[in-house]
């Protein structure tokens, strides 16, 4: 059985993928166009600091590190995570890190954090709402549940960043970052096999 014959999806080419994550970019960000618009919601603020910069460095490293420590104890987890890796990583080539990294994480950070949580009201509620949407897009099939609620903790961790610093660039940062790496670590460990 291929990798990713478990998620009962076929594989894509490269052209194909990077394509996707182009067009899932921009279908995000008219989403969260649309919502500023016809909500008259205020998005969260990005705010340009190194330190906001650093900060969104160490959490993206560390969400890396907590991914990687629970995949080592939840089996459920790791079987999930290494099916959805296994589907997308192939076709990718180790600079297209950047790609994966910058256009996911820049447009789902602005949908989810930067207008759907201050959309939803910037408390607990709208953190929890964002998070299990955030997980749910995630989901790529009913047993590979653990994937999505990791994704979903991830959301909540990084919507938590953002309230708590009052900036998306942590977010969005920590997110570039996170999905660079899964790339990155992904090659890296594909060359050691």
């Amino acid at each position: 059985m291929n990798d990713f014959e478990d998620l009962d999806l076929e594989p894509l080419e490269r052209s194909q993928l990077l394509m996707t994550i182009a067009i899932t970019a921009l279908a995000f960000w008219g989403g969260a166009q649309l919502w500023l618009w016809l909500g008259q919601v205020q998005r969260w603020p990005v705010i340009w600091s190194w330190t906001g910069v650093a900060i969104g460095l160490g959490l993206g490293l560390a969400i890396t590190g907590l991914s990687g420590a629970i995949a080592l104890v939840w089996p459920g987890y790791r079987r999930s995570a290494q099916a959805y890796l296994n589907w997308l990583m192939p076709s990718l080539l180790p600079w297209d890190a950047l790609w994966v990294g910058l256009l996911p994480g820049a447009s789902e950070e602005l949908f989810f954090r930067g207008v759907m949580f201050p959309g939803l009201g910037a408390d607990w509620l709208a953190l929890l709402g964002s998070s299990l949407c955030f997980g749910w897009l995630h989901l790529a099939g009913r047993k590979h549940w653990p994937y999505a609620a990791w994704a979903g903790i991830t959301g909540g961790i990084l919507c938590g960043s953002a309230w708590w610093t009052s900036n998306l660039l942590v977010p969005t940062i920590a997110h570039i970052t996170t999905n660079a790496l899964a790339v990155l670590i992904w090659h890296y460990q594909r060359a050691k096999a």
